[in-house]
């Protein structure tokens, strides 16, 4: 949500917190006013990783899963490819979403 926070503004927010049952968890330093890529956008989705010791994904899904968010609403849908391969990897139990997809299942 970070990206279309800074892209479009806080109205995502303000629509994502009047959907009852969700409370919104910043990821650290990683909110409305910064926000980190999730290594897409660095053409990590094309191309190998760098040496190292974590992914760029890896590292963002860590930071997201370490709010004890049951879901992750993402904005861009490279983000959401790379949050729910990281999701995947882990083996963890966290819905990556996109935000549209959150509100459709509010209206449901």
């Amino acid at each position: 949500v970070d990206h279309l926070v800074r892209v479009c503004g806080s109205e995502i927010l303000e629509v994502l917190t009047a959907i009852s049952g969700v409370k919104l968890e910043e990821v650290g330093y990683w909110n409305k006013e910064r926000g980190l890529c999730c290594g897409a956008g660095g053409a990590q989705m094309w191309k190998e990783e760098e040496h190292g010791t974590q992914t760029v994904s890896g590292n963002r899904f860590a930071e997201a899963r370490r709010t004890g968010a049951k879901t992750l609403a993402v904005g861009c849908p490279f983000c959401a490819r790379m949050m729910d391969d990281a999701n995947k990897e882990t083996g963890e139990s966290m819905q990556v979403l996109d935000v549209a997809e959150v509100v459709v299942a509010a209206l449901a």
